[in-house]
């Protein structure tokens, strides 16, 4: 019984890269969703120059990387193309959707949080 425990953890620990979800980004976007999506393109572009284009992200390779239905996934992308964090077209045979991440944008979303929780505390 233990084998078969072990074994699992280890197909779904390999499965995908692990990515570090920043809660930070969730508070700055006010949505869980969005942080989660901007969290996994964030390391999943870590190793991509900003130039290096588009990223091919389905909508099966994102549930299985995130947990989010589709549904969840088209809110979280509205809400980071709104504050143009990232760039979205659909390419390819079939068509899929595509990420262009917008990484400068980043920080001055973080600095505006901060702002306003400086500004609610005083």
């Amino acid at each position: 019984m233990e084998e078969l425990k072990s074994d699992s953890t280890s197909r779904l620990s390999n499965q995908h890269q692990k990515y570090n979800y920043q809660p930070e980004l969730s508070k700055a976007l006010g949505s869980v969703n969005a942080g989660i999506v901007l969290s996994y393109l964030i390391h999943h572009n870590s190793n991509k120059t900003e130039s290096a284009s588009w990223s091919p992200q389905t909508v099966a390779v994102l549930k299985e990387a995130t947990g989010l239905s589709l549904a969840q996934q088209q809110r979280a992308v509205k809400v980071l193309v709104r504050h143009n964090l990232v760039g979205v077209k659909r390419a390819g045979i079939p068509s899929s959707r595509n990420f262009r991440l917008n990484s400068s944008a980043i920080p001055a979303l973080l600095e505006s949080s901060r702002r306003k929780e400086v500004k609610l505390c005083a």
